[in-house]
């Protein structure tokens, strides 16, 4: 009867730890249903030369449909808003967007594509034609898109980063002699490229928070490190399990006799083992001598 209460016990243990678990997994970050943005740019534009490609992929994965609404953000210094011609893709068409900013920024109107109804599992790419004039100046172009829902809520953020080239070389100071070497050259080559860098970031979230779209978080967290714990415990307890049943089935038989079917009381004793009998010598018989 304990061995039996023992058993029972083992293996509910081991049903609410793996339940646990899965529970714990279920709910983890991890898999966390956050909308996603990706944006993908050509490598290069041509200042002056044919439109360059740039697509705004959005994915749903959180409960409910929504009206999407997409719109693109460029930074490049010295760049200003007139320098640039963007289009939109909707139904198969081409249509010219309005394009504003200043200050090397330039951010264009959001739209809405031909079918703009969005929802949970499903995604849309939103297609742009990203042209730059002539006297646009060379540099690393950041390009960032944001999606958003048509009553304002805001889906999320992507960015990526590109190189406008052909154009007007960007106005650099003429050095002045002198005797000494300068190092202000060596350490503007230096503070370029964490410059450009931190466009990208810029352009993607404005505001400095510290969330960054279109990337999938891939740390861990304590929800989903006890889930994993849950799950080590219930496997542990399924292999005691198993190896105390396999104990239990090669015990012994402690039982004295052997019961008689149909009888309560009685019961037919082994016969206890030892040295056989020495053989006797027999009796006189009555009558012989």
């Amino acid at each position: 009867m304990i061995m039996a209460i023992r058993r029972h016990a083992a293996r509910l243990a081991t049903v609410c730890a793996l339940l646990g678990g899965l529970v714990a997994l279920g709910g983890s970050p991890a898999l966390a249903d956050d909308d996603s943005v990706r944006v993908r740019s050509a490598g290069s534009f041509t200042a002056g030369g044919s439109a360059g490609g740039v697509s705004v992929e959005v994915r749903k994965r959180s409960d409910g449909c929504v009206l999407l609404r997409t719109a693109l953000g460029l930074r490049l210094t010295g760049l200003r808003p007139e320098q640039v011609t963007v289009q939109v893709n909707a139904g198969g068409r081409w249509f010219p967007v309005t394009v504003s900013g200043g200050g090397g920024s330039a951010t264009t109107a959001a739209t809405s594509p031909a079918n703009p109804r969005l929802c949970k599992g499903k995604s849309i790419t939103v297609r742009y034609q990203v042209a730059f004039a002539a006297t646009t100046p060379n540099g690393r172009l950041a390009v960032a898109g944001e999606a958003s829902s048509a009553g304002g809520r805001l889906l999320g953020r992507g960015a990526d980063a590109s190189r406008v080239v052909g154009g007007r070389a960007s106005a650099s100071p003429s050095p002045t002699p002198s005797k000494t070497p300068s190092p202000t050259p060596s350490a503007v080559a230096a503070e370029e490229p964490t410059a450009d860098a931190t466009d990208v970031a810029a352009i993607a979230d404005p505001a400095g928070g510290a969330t960054t779209v279109g990337q999938e978080s891939s740390g861990g967290s304590p929800v989903m490190f006890f889930g994993i714990a849950m799950v080590a415990v219930g496997i542990l307890l399924i292999v005691l399990l198993f190896r105390r049943s396999r104990a239990d089935s090669k015990q012994p038989d402690d039982l004295p006799g052997v019961h008689l079917p149909g009888h309560a009381d009685a019961t037919i004793y082994r016969p206890a083992r030892g040295p056989a009998a020495a053989p006797g010598q027999p009796g006189s018989v009555y009558g012989q001598r």
